[in-house]
């Protein structure tokens, strides 16, 4: 790995000295391995944070702030925050801890988290399609994989030297920014389609009782 570091770390840092360059491979290599032992501790902490944001809207009595953020009813596309929000919590803590010295950081995150995101999804779909429903402990391993999947490639990925670029980091915020904005806005305004659907209501967004009590608070 060191001499594609060598090689892309010379391209980004041009006006570094041979020995400059090497002291940014070790220090990115020390990061290596801190990033295997802090993504153990994210895939905990995604697994546990992600299984209490499941019960955070109901819990908080319909309040719209939380349900911006957490799942408002059953449907696969509002699950998909149980991984998004806590992948992303977490990953503002790494950047702090050993980010900054990795140059694909950022490319690496989201694109990690988007590939976990369709994982929850194809998953689901997959082995819903073949038994015809869903079951509560299957729908829970979705969530495991696919956290421990997100996890396992973000370790992956910022090895990549195809993201050692400005642009790809760029990229990669500006996607998880849109991606968290559309949860944002769905979560108000949902598509009529079925990953948006409620199974349990057959409806959309967020419940009417809900709703009422907005209103009532109002």
């Amino acid at each position: 790995i060191a001499p594609l570091f060598t090689v892309e770390l010379s391209k980004k840092y041009p006006f570094s000295t041979g020995e400059q360059v090497k002291r940014r491979i070790i220090i990115i290599m020390q990061s290596f391995k801190t990033a295997a032992k802090t993504s153990f501790v994210g895939f905990l902490f995604t697994v546990i944070a992600g299984s209490l944001l499941h019960f955070a809207f109901a819990a908080s009595g319909g309040n719209t702030l939380i349900g911006a953020f957490t799942p408002v009813n059953e449907s696969v596309w509002e699950h998909l925050k149980l991984l998004l929000i806590p992948a992303v919590a977490f990953s503002a803590v790494e950047f702090f801890v050993y980010g900054k010295s990795l140059p694909a950081f950022f490319a690496a995150k989201s694109l990690s988290v988007m590939i976990g995101l369709a994982a929850i999804v194809m998953l689901f779909y997959t082995y819903t399609g073949i038994v015809g429903r869903n079951y509560l402990a299957a729908d829970i391993g979705v969530f495991i994989v696919s956290a421990a999947l997100t996890y396992y490639l973000s370790c992956v990925f910022v090895k990549c030297p195809a993201l050692y670029s400005e642009r790809a980091n760029i990229i990669g915020i500006s996607l998880v920014a849109v991606i968290i904005i559309l949860f944002i806005y769905f979560t108000f305004t949902p598509p009529m389609c079925g990953l948006f659907r409620d199974p349990v209501t057959d409806d959309f967004g967020i419940p009417d009782r809900f709703y009422s009590s907005i209103l009532i608070d109002k």
